[in-house]
């Protein structure tokens, strides 16, 4: 199947492996001056690095550290003040701090601040992951998908996908709470899982790997959960396979609707070649229809935005 602009932009996106710049970390937990100073210079001969003795942490949690580094990373740092921050994300990870860490396996892995280390990247990822940590998993899936740091293996990834993707209970129809979170013909969706990891596993279930059948159906679960909470590559991936690709059947009236929220978030051409070629092909009548349910899942989006715990920033 080829793939459009969107969907590579979407891959390139998890390789980097921050939300903020692309699609992945970051971003959930807002996370996370003066000469020149070798980054060699503050580190020991492990490679780990280490706080000066101006800093101190007494009244810091890990989690705070943590925060705090990833801030002065962020804030196009001078060269001290890089290494102030990697040496708070090391001492927070030093204490077991999960998002520090995931936070220093992306480093590892980026090579921004530091030399790149896959191996390093991989074990941060993995220890991160079984902390518990969902973008972590999703991270280390994509490790395997992409062979970053160890051999490929496509099970291993949709393994770890498949376990961020779920992150707490299905969220069901028949409790009230949700009945203003679901799609209407969907009984349960996964509303707590990492939108990354649903769309990633949900890829894997649309192309099909030679352990892993193509299964249409299954994919266009993942994309909703994600969609549903405002994911734009999976809007994006519903109108096209709902109203361009086929293999489902032809809804243009649903792929008009995705097609139109996918463009409303983000201006790409992909997007709108999409929503164009939907919207030609739809009658006076269909388009009252698109338009009716563009109306709906805005709301329902709009409302997992707002509804605590369940948005995307």
């Amino acid at each position: 199947m080829l793939w459009d602009e969107a969907s590579h932009s979407r891959v390139e996106g998890v390789i980097r492996l921050n939300k903020q710049i692309s699609w992945m970390v970051c971003v959930l937990f807002s996370l996370c001056a003066c000469g020149p100073v070798s980054p060699k210079q503050s580190g020991n001969a492990d490679g780990t690095l280490v706080l000066s003795s101006t800093q101190s942490l007494a009244a810091d949690t890990p989690a705070e550290r943590n925060r705090r580094g990833w801030t002065l990373l962020k804030a196009n740092p001078t060269e001290q003040a890089i290494q102030e921050g990697l040496a708070l994300i090391q001492s927070a990870a030093d204490e077991g701090e999960a998002k520090a860490i995931y936070n220093l396996a992306v480093i590892h892995q980026e090579g921004r601040w530091i030399d790149q280390d896959l191996d390093k990247a991989f074990d941060g990822m993995l220890r991160a992951s079984r902390m518990g940590l969902a973008e972590a998993m999703t991270s280390l899936g994509f490790m395997y998908e992409a062979s970053l740091g160890v051999a490929m293996d496509l099970d291993e990834a949709a393994y770890w996908y498949e376990r961020a993707a779920t992150q707490g209970r299905a969220c069901s129809s028949s409790k009230a709470y949700y009945t203003k979170n679901l799609l209407p013909q969907r009984r349960e969706q996964y509303l707590h899982g990492d939108p990354d990891a649903q769309f990633l596993l949900a890829r894997l279930h649309e192309t099909g790997t030679d352990s892993i059948s193509q299964n249409l159906d299954k994919a266009r679960q993942w994309y909703e959960d994600a969609a549903i909470r405002g994911d734009a590559p999976s809007q994006h991936r519903l109108a096209m396979m709902l109203g361009i690709n086929g293999g489902l059947d032809s809804d243009l009236v649903t792929a008009f609707a995705w097609a139109k929220l996918a463009v409303g978030q983000e201006s790409r051409p992909a997007y709108a070649t999409t929503f164009e070629s939907i919207q030609a092909r739809l009658d006076s009548e269909g388009q009252i229809a698109a338009q009716a349910l563009f109306q709906t899942l805005t709301s329902i989006v709009a409302y997992n935005r707002e509804d605590l715990r369940l948005g995307i920033p």
